[in-house]
């Protein structure tokens, strides 16, 4: 059986907890801001003992097996209070955040239903193409399924 986090760590980084990805427009929207700090960049900077700048870096770039921004790792419901390096190290971490996430967000839901798909992926990935990230969840899916000797 294939469990919602596996699918996801297949989607978002091949199942690599070392993934990282870095958003620049989600940065450059920081940049635009100019000094303006908000409320989960203090967050990250009183945690992470970092300046501004590496705070908007840490805010604009996904991390680990499920691809977690910083912005929402940092910021309610996860508003996580360690630094960085802790989540991006431990994949038992990694998997708890993600399944605090989901269930927050109310979109923790059966892989093997792929209805549901579209919904996970517009809460999940954002509104840009849900289409396509709920395509690339019946692909792992099917992926996995074969992987580990279902039909």
């Amino acid at each position: 059986m294939v469990s919602l986090a596996d699918l996801i760590a297949r989607v978002e980084s091949g199942n690599n907890a070392g993934a990282l990805r870095f958003e620049p427009a989600v940065y450059a929207r920081l940049i635009k801001e100019g000094p303006v700090i908000n409320p989960t960049l203090l967050d990250i900077m009183r945690i992470n003992a970092v300046d501004p700048q590496t705070a908007r870096m840490i805010y604009a770039t996904s991390w680990g097996k499920f691809q977690i921004m910083g912005e929402t790792l940092y910021s309610d419901p996860l508003s996580y209070e360690a630094p960085l390096w802790v989540f991006f190290s431990s994949e038992v971490i990694q998997g708890a955040i993600f399944n605090r996430f989901v269930a927050a967000r109310g979109i923790d839901i059966d892989p093997a239903n792929q209805n549901d798909y579209l919904r996970f992926a517009t809460v999940y990935n954002g509104p840009g193409d849900p289409e396509a990230y709920a395509e690339e969840m019946i692909r792992a899916y099917r992926d996995l399924g074969t992987i580990k000797g279902e039909k």
